[in-house]
């Protein structure tokens, strides 16, 4: 056998021997596909889907950029912790001390969460000052739709942390989960171009409504329009975060058993 091949053949291997995340980059090629075509739909067909959004659709797609991105960042923080303590070895040193460990996972993750709202800020800011967009902005509604959101996807950052502790990798599952969310939560097209049958599904993803909520707040729209999406996240988050705290608790128990917690 070649050195080419001999190299190859390992490669291919090693690729294939995380099967999560061999799936994910396959399936990251057909959700582009996806957007694509559904943004084909949006484009065409303008003027109807975006009028209640506030008509521009670079309006639209900065702020589905921009709640993508603090998804993503958001997603990432505590399982990154995690990660690197493993990694690192820091993660042993850090049971040792007299606190518990999530509140430890926690205060690490926060300097990478002010960093994202900071983000999300600066863009705002640019929007509203440089592009001109967003003059109408309800900010009560907008305050009321991010609050229940951000819970709820520091709780989905969580239950994230909690199989990095388990399987020791959460990037394939992060991205899976960021693809489905931007489909379904309608980062660059209306959850309404979407084919009837699947428009149920995106009433699942938190991300959906955090979107819709957050566009029509910036179109100018009272609580009472976006009062369903609200109430929606705060269910979620409700019923999500305790689930997840308990969650990486167990999974924390269940590593210390196998004697596992810091492997990597």
């Amino acid at each position: 056998m070649s050195t080419a091949a001999a190299f190859l053949r390992r490669d291919f291997l090693m690729f294939t021997s995380y099967r999560l995340s061999a799936a994910t980059q396959f399936l990251s090629v057909f959700a582009v596909i996806t957007m694509v075509h559904f943004l084909g739909k949006t484009v065409t067909g303008q003027g109807a889907l975006l009028e209640r959004y506030g008509g521009s659709y670079a309006a639209f797609f900065l702020s589905g950029l921009i709640l993508t991105d603090l998804l993503n960042r958001g997603l990432g923080s505590l399982p990154g912790v995690i990660r690197q303590g493993q990694q690192a070895g820091t993660l042993e040193p850090m049971l040792a001390a007299p606190l518990r460990l999530f509140d430890l996972v926690v205060a690490s993750s926060l300097f990478g969460l002010f960093q994202s709202l900071a983000r999300v800020f600066l863009l705002m800011v640019f929007g509203v000052f440089v592009l001109g967009f967003w003059q109408d902005a309800n900010f009560a509604s907008l305050l009321v739709v991010l609050v229940p959101g951000t819970v709820a996807l520091f709780a989905l950052s969580v239950l994230f942390a909690a199989v990095v502790v388990l399987i020791k990798q959460a990037d394939p599952i992060i991205g899976a989960y960021s693809m489905m969310a931007a489909i379904l939560g309608g980062m660059v097209f209306p959850v309404e171009v979407l084919p009837i049958w699947i428009r149920p599904l995106a009433w699942l993803v938190p991300l959906s409504h955090a979107m819709t909520g957050t566009r029509l707040a910036l179109a100018g729209e009272g609580i009472s329009e976006i009062a369903v999406h609200a109430i929606v996240l705060a269910a979620i988050a409700v019923v999500l975060l305790p689930a997840s705290i308990f969650a990486f608790n167990w999974a924390v128990q269940r590593a210390k058993y196998e004697g596992s917690l810091v492997e990597y």
